[in-house]
């Protein structure tokens, strides 16, 4: 569910409504998902500001969270930055606190942005709504996955996270 000012939350799955009238309620407010309509994982664009002193090691800071990366180039910057914010997010989302709406460049005070060597957005990849489908897997490979978790939906999701990374 997604407030006009941008805020949102993932209602997970009450086994007690039925599925049909979950359908309607979606069908009734318009907030189901489907790819013809164009819905796919939400995305935030979070800014991150590079700086350096030196020309040699580069450093990123965020306005909307109080992390930082770093790295030996802006790239290498940048990309810790997607590392340490997806992280934050995730830590976020586990522990259910709200994830801050993304600050627009032209609002963060000209003091910050200063002196930066690059004013970049580092994308955050939201969950999206769940769905159901069908996948063909070994036995094997099946009796592997129970032994180690109670879910085999939310093992495979994180694996895919971990894999696509983020």
């Amino acid at each position: 569910m997604t407030h006009p000012d941008g805020r949102w939350t993932v209602i997970g799955r009450h086994t007690e409504i039925p599925m049909g009238t979950v359908r309607a309620i979606e069908r009734q407010t318009g907030s189901g998902c489907a790819p013809e309509k164009g819905c796919v994982m939400p995305r935030r664009l979070y800014p991150a500001i590079v700086h350096t002193d030196d020309g040699e090691t580069f450093g990123v800071s965020f306005v909307d969270f109080p992390v930082h990366a770093g790295g030996s180039s802006v790239e290498a910057a940048v990309a810790d930055a997607e590392i340490v914010i997806a992280e934050v997010v995730e830590d976020l989302l586990h522990s259910r606190e709200p994830i801050p709406p993304a600050t627009a460049i032209s609002d963060i005070p000209p003091a910050i942005r200063d002196g930066a060597e690059l004013v970049t957005l580092v994308p955050v990849h939201l969950p999206g709504k769940s769905r159901v489908i069908s996948i063909t897997l070994d036995e094997e490979l099946i009796a592997r996955i129970d032994a180690v978790a109670s879910n085999r939906s939310g093992f495979l999701a994180e694996a895919a996270r971990v894999r696509l990374g983020g």
